[in-house]
């Protein structure tokens, strides 16, 4: 038979999974900032290369250093899984111009 899930439950499992992945927490990630915006006291920008991209988020952004759009950045931190609207994001703990 087959298993029947509720998304909460599925995407609850997927959070777990990222939890649980030592890979992809502390990780350095290098590439082109695109969507650069401040909300409040948070970042919200898309780090890309020629092939892929991902949303990344950094919050508090006060003491960061502020990227422009186009700017090829490293940025420490992890990724993350919200399970509310089952996205994945990169969390910036800091950001830095190569």
């Amino acid at each position: 038979m087959q298993n029947i899930l509720s998304v909460t439950v599925l995407n609850s499992y997927i959070k777990n999974i990222f939890i649980a992945e030592e890979l992809l927490r502390d990780i350095s990630v290098v590439g082109e900032v695109s969507g650069f915006s401040i909300k409040g006291s948070n970042a919200f920008f898309d780090i890309k290369d020629e092939n892929c991209k991902i949303a990344c988020t950094c919050f508090g952004v006060k003491n960061i250093y502020m990227p422009k759009n186009g700017e090829a950045v490293v940025i420490f931190g992890y990724i993350d899984y919200w399970p509310k609207m089952g996205k994945i994001s990169f969390i910036a703990r800091s950001i830095k111009p190569v």
